[in-house]
């Protein structure tokens, strides 16, 4: 199986979550309140920014939580998805309470998540930030690594949750695990 074909199979999962999603169509109010949390986030790093006058130290410290914030949201509302998918597809009625209730399960490694990614993304937006100041080729090399890695922890991060849910491992685990059935 190469790149493609892996790629192939996460597009058919994804429309075959969708179709589930609107099967149950409570189930459609999670990515409304993933909006939502993610429009809180976004103005609750703006508040601490305005209220310094954008010191250094509180920008990256807000900028941190921040992200952590958005992809902590984000991995939880999709473990919920995710989980709702396998009921789904097992043959059940799935609620909102069961997702709810495999990502509470699964915390910790949904945060261990999240504080990589959040970490990844500051990583990949100064290689970028960096990239700003330079021209020609060593520009468009840099912008290609920051693309490269992004797209990376996409890929496995995409993989992981569901990894992370239906064999409940930890986070670090479920990357190799992940990008064996990648």
């Amino acid at each position: 199986m190469g790149f493609f074909d892996a790629i192939g199979r996460g597009f058919s999962l994804t429309k075959s979550s969708l179709r589930v999603a609107f099967m149950d169509p409570e189930l459609l109010v999670l990515p409304v309140i993933s909006t939502i949390l993610l429009i809180g986030i976004i103005l609750s790093f703006f508040v601490p920014v305005f209220l310094s006058g954008g010191s250094t130290w509180t920008v990256i410290i807000a900028g941190f939580f921040s992200y952590l914030a958005l992809f902590f949201s984000l991995y939880f509302t999709q473990a919920m998805i995710v989980e709702s998918a396998r009921i789904r597809f097992a043959g059940g009625n799935p609620k909102l309470v069961d997702g709810f209730s495999a990502a509470m399960k699964h915390l910790k490694s949904i945060l261990v998540l999240a504080v990589i990614g959040a970490i990844v993304s500051i990583i990949v937006n100064a290689i970028q930030r960096r990239a700003r100041g330079d021209s020609g080729l060593s520009a468009i090399a840099t912008h290609l690594v920051a693309g490269l890695i992004g797209a990376s922890w996409t890929i496995v991060s995409y993989f992981s949750l569901p990894v992370i849910l239906s064999e409940n491992t930890s986070a670090t685990q479920s990357f190799k695990r992940s990008m064996e059935l990648f």
